[in-house]
């Protein structure tokens, strides 16, 4: 069976039953590249190992050194539905074909011991995708508004693959990752795609392309938004150029704030710290700057129904300085935290072993340090895709 034109390799396949939690294996040179068996659901493949064998991933290692490679696939295929998906998105191709990256994340890992030195969450993927067949759109939104970290897919350095909300014993899970390489180069994509390897790709989040042809997208102005689906009814489908695809962002629900003016909470898109400081910026606001304790009591409903948040993008950034010193973090609003607020702020390993970076604040609850219904900051890498809250004085 031909998928979006062929000529795609398979690096990863895991077929597991359900109720069972097998290890995942990095396959060497020795074992081969998986070999496609079963894709019907109930399959165990888990001892399909060595040469010949379906069960596994090939050694980052060995993909780094194959020439020309530009595009990744993935499948995943259980009772909740189908994710079917290719990309280019240079920090998780990246990582798929050398197994480092710019972004680290200290996201769901099966080994709780073990601290990801490197990895990637899948969804970051999620505003850079093309649909391919038997993708269930709804399974991936679900996915990315899911409100824990327990509900995040994500590849990390010791297995390549986590399937978070899916490693559930009710599921049986196919999961694929496909590499593609740059032969076979399209003639031509239709506005609102640009050419990578065999085939054309939506363009990214943030990002427009109004012709036909093999340009790239163009950024959209600061402060604009493509994939949120309110602004974006009733648009013309065939037209792609900025007026079209690029929108002013619309709160999913606004709250009073102490002292005056509003708080808007956005989810759609999710995007990194910078990204969501410029939507703010453009509203007339900054990220919500947390100064005393009613700006942080106002906050809670986001972490109760019918939102459900662990954790959105505060104003708080490291200001060019040391990330893991929390003296240096400021607001970006340039607002000052009132003399009986105390900041209580905490960071992953991961980040205190690169303090070089610039770093933002997040706005969550207490439940990696088994404290439910306490609120604190924590310092994280501003690649991540969040939920975010601007305020408006």
């Amino acid at each position: 069976m031909e998928t979006d034109g062929g000529g795609w390799l398979l690096v990863m396949n895991y077929n597991r039953k359900a109720g069972t939690a097998p290890r995942t294996k990095i396959r060497s040179l020795d074992d081969g590249f998986p070999i496609l068996n079963s894709t019907e659901l109930g399959v165990d493949e888990s001892k399909s190992l060595g040469p010949g064998g379906s069960w596994g991933t090939m050694d980052p290692l060995v993909l780094g050194a194959l020439p020309k490679l530009t595009e990744f696939r993935f499948f995943l295929r259980n009772g909740a539905g189908t994710m079917h998906l290719k990309s280019s998105e240079p920090n998780s191709f990246k990582y798929i074909t050398t197994g480092k990256n710019d972004i680290a994340t200290s996201g769901y890992t099966r080994d709780q011991a073990t601290v990801p030195v490197s990895g990637l969450q899948l969804l970051r993927m999620q505003p850079c995708y093309t649909p391919l067949a038997g993708h269930t759109q709804a399974t991936l939104t679900g996915l990315v508004r899911a409100p824990t970290m327990e509900h995040i897919l994500a590849f990390e350095p010791n297995s390549m693959w986590v399937d978070g909300v899916w490693n559930l014993p009710a599921y049986n899970t196919v999961a694929q990752l496909w590499l593609r390489g740059s032969g076979g180069r399209p003639k031509d994509c239709p506005p609102g795609a640009f050419a990578v390897g065999w085939g054309c790709h939506i363009c990214c989040e943030g990002s427009y392309k109004a012709a036909a042809g093999l340009g790239g997208c163009t950024a959209c102005s600061d402060g604009l938004v493509t994939s949120q689906a309110a602004p974006m009814r009733g648009r013309v489908a065939s037209v792609h150029d900025e007026a079209a695809d690029c929108k002013i962002a619309v709160p999913t629900t606004t709250l009073a704030r102490p002292g005056g003016g509003v708080l808007n909470l956005y989810t759609d898109p999710l995007l990194t710290a910078p990204e969501a400081e410029a939507v703010c910026v453009l509203a007339g606001g900054h990220l919500v700057s947390v100064t005393d304790a009613a700006i942080n009591d106002a906050l809670q409903p986001l972490s109760q129904p019918p939102f459900n948040l662990d954790m959105f993008w505060l104003g708080l950034w490291s200001a060019g300085k040391r990330a893991d010193d929390t003296a240096n973090y400021q607001w970006l609003s340039k607002a000052q935290d009132s003399p009986q607020f105390q900041r209580v702020m905490y960071m992953s390993l991961v980040l205190s072993a690169n303090p070089q970076v610039v770093a933002y604040g997040l706005w969550t609850w207490g439940w990696f340090l088994d404290k439910p219904g306490q609120a604190y900051f924590w310092a994280s890498f501003p690649e991540a895709l969040l939920p975010y809250v601007c305020e408006q004085l």
